[in-house]
């Protein structure tokens, strides 16, 4: 009897070999199969039944043993289609009827255009991060509009890294009290031109001279320069600062031993509107190129410091009188100038703001004659009956406003010369 089942299962391999079995995908697969079972059956009674022995397969032959191995496989009425692909079909389609997207849109799906609105969102560092996720990105990290202005105040960074960066087509930089430091990967200083408008470098520390001579030396469009404590600069640190013929505002406070022929070459190629040149003490030729050769498009000058001879009182109203437009002066800490000064500056008609303090040879009542003035700062040069007296004979004015310097120097990261470079977050 055994042998008998055996033969019919072959032959009901047989039979199901010659049926084409197509499905519907919305069809349940449980259906399909209890269908399939029921063919099954009713196939199997009508063999037994049958009275011709020769139709059946011989127990021992291959195609016999092939027949029994497949009628054990779960899925073998699927194996053109199995069911799990039916199932997501399934899923597709549901979706598409309940009107839901299968679609998941990724960040890496969106154009260039899009991604570089999201960058533009991101604070440095996080654009930085993004960069190093794919080469599209860096790419896309790397676009001008995301490096525009750079804000770095209080950082220290590479030599190579500060070159890269400011080859990105940056046009403000600000490495207030930051550092340079050396890159022993950096082989060659030979550098592209680059973009940048307004440089701050006030107290920034370099490794090597060469460092900042490197930096100058790419510069050509610079109209805001600030090296501010930068001690003694090379020589042809001044050359450089000379190409650029936009150049406006200069701060060379604190640094020493200015060349005159370099101070020569700047003042003559650059239009020069705000320029502080506050302790530098300048010997003798660079003193009397500023009094001589000082462009006269300049409105505002700090010349604080000078007690010496140098800066007296002829020299300061020969180079006042060459300033139509001025508009703010400061010559604090100057012993040698007297009231002759103070009377020459009253008749400036565009003069708003003057610092004198501690200018002891000044009488204080010289000062009343600066009707015009919005701003007076004369610290260390009165009492207070003084002050109070300078108060009344100047009501329009604020007497004593600040002690610090503000001409050539950008007052922070939201006012960097007429930018907000500061981060986003």
């Amino acid at each position: 009897m055994e042998e008998l089942t055996y033969v019919v299962e072959a032959k009901i391999v047989e039979k199901t070999e010659q049926m084409s079995f197509v499905h519907d995908e919305n069809e349940n697969p449980n259906t399909m199969l209890a269908t399939s079972s029921t063919v099954l059956k009713s196939r199997a009674e009508a063999i037994i039944h049958e009275e011709d022995e020769d139709s059946f397969f011989d127990a021992g032959s291959t195609s016999f043993v092939e027949a029994r191995k497949q009628l054990t496989r779960p899925d073998y009425l699927y194996q053109e289609t199995p069911c799990a692909t039916v199932r997501n079909i399934r899923k597709r389609k549901a979706a598409v009827i309940s009107g839901e997207s299968t679609s998941k849109i990724k960040l890496t799906d969106m154009p260039n255009e899009i991604l570089n609105n999201i960058f533009a969102n991101l604070n440095r560092r996080d654009i930085f991060s993004v960069g190093q996720a794919c080469y599209r990105f860096y790419n896309i990290s790397a676009n001008s509009i995301h490096w525009r202005n750079l804000n770095m105040t209080n950082k220290a960074v590479l030599e190579s890294a500060f070159h890269r960066l400011i080859s990105r087509r940056t046009q403000n930089v600000c490495l207030r009290n930051g550092s340079i430091q050396a890159d022993r990967a950096l082989f060659s200083r030979e550098f592209t031109l680059c973009c940048l408008v307004r440089l701050d470098l006030t107290a920034t520390t370099f490794a090597k001279a060469e460092m900042l001579v490197a930096i100058l030396k790419r510069c050509r469009n610079l109209e805001y320069l600030s090296l501010e404590s930068q001690g003694i600069l090379p020589p042809e640190a001044y050359n450089y600062i000379a190409e650029n013929r936009r150049l406006k505002l200069l701060n060379l406070t604190n640094c020493k031993e200015i060349p005159a022929e370099g101070l020569k070459r700047i003042f003559k190629n650059c239009p020069l509107t705000d320029i502080s040149l506050n302790f530098t003490f300048l010997d003798e030729a660079a003193s009397n190129v500023v009094i001589d050769y000082l462009p006269s498009t300049v409105t505002r000058v700090a010349l604080a410091g000078f007690d010496n001879p140098l800066f007296n009182d002829v020299s300061l109203i020969k180079l006042v009188q060459r300033l139509p437009n001025l508009i703010e002066f400061e010559i604090d800490d100057n012993n040698t100038v007297s009231n002759k000064l103070v009377t020459v500056l009253s008749q400036c008609p565009n003069l708003r703001k003057l610092s004198m303090s501690r200018c002891y040879n000044v009488d204080p009542y010289a000062f009343t004659l600066l009707r015009r003035l919005r701003v007076l700062n004369i610290y260390g040069n009165l009492s207070n009956t003084g002050y109070k007296y300078i108060r009344e004979q100047l009501p329009k004015a604020i007497v004593n406003e600040s002690h610090l310097s503000t001409i050539g120097r950008a007052i922070d990261e939201h006012h960097f010369w007429g930018v907000d470079i500061a981060d986003k977050y």
